[in-house]
Formats: C-alpha cells, structure tokens, sequence
C-alpha cells in the first residue's frame, strides 16, 4: 500500500493548476462508413443468419481496429473509451508518440471507409 503511494505521488502532477490549464490529453474518434449497405446486400435466402454473420463481424472489426491503434501506439484498453456500432472513441496522452493516431488508423487494410477525427483537451 504504502508502494503504491509512493508510485501516485511520483507521478501525480506538482502544480494542478498548471496541468488543468495544459491540454493534456487528445481525444480521438474513428467512424466506419457504407455499414448498412455491407449488412443489408444480402439475399433473401437465410438472411436472418447472414444479418447475425456481418453484425458479428463489423463487431470483431471495430474491436480488432481498436486494439490494433493501442499496440501500436503502446497503450493498453483503459484507453478505449468506447467501441461498437462501427465508431470508437479514445483518450491518449497529448504528447509525441500519438500525435499521428489517424495514420495509424490509415494504415489497417480494412473495406469500408473510414472517418478519423482528434481534439486536444484538458
């Protein structure tokens, strides 16, 4: 207990005052469009089960985008504020090493356009 303690007060900001006035964060969204039309261009025949299929899908890969953002910036799920629905919103440090998490996005090889957008915060 007392470690950890110890471990708060090291790294826990000297001057609050300052750091609020710091945008110290980055708040940072993706979006995946043409959703629906991937879900819904299915044929009749067994739809129900096709519908289930693609939801689960899109699902995985809104949650493999997203974790995929974190390893590379070498953040872990705390991270992740929200995912699901084809959006997902993050909280990452403002500092260097995210400074471009939308190239990081960028790079995934994925079949559906995707919206990246950031805003530094306190």
């Amino acid at each position: 207990m007392i470690e950890t303690a110890e471990t708060i007060r090291k790294f826990w900001p000297q001057d609050l005052e300052a750091f609020y006035d710091q945008e110290a964060f980055l708040l940072v969204s993706f979006d995946l469009s043409g959703i629906q039309d991937f879900i819904y261009n299915i044929a009749t025949a067994g739809a129900a089960q096709q519908l289930k299929a693609r939801s689960l899908y899109l699902d995985f890969m809104g949650e493999h985008i997203a974790d995929s953002l974190l390893e590379k910036l070498e953040l872990t799920r705390t991270n992740l504020l929200y995912v699901g629905g084809g959006h997902a919103y993050f909280i990452l440090p403002n500092t260097e090493k995210p400074e471009k998490p939308w190239l990081v996005l960028k790079q995934n090889s994925i079949s559906f356009w995707s919206s990246i957008s950031r805003q530094a915060c306190t």
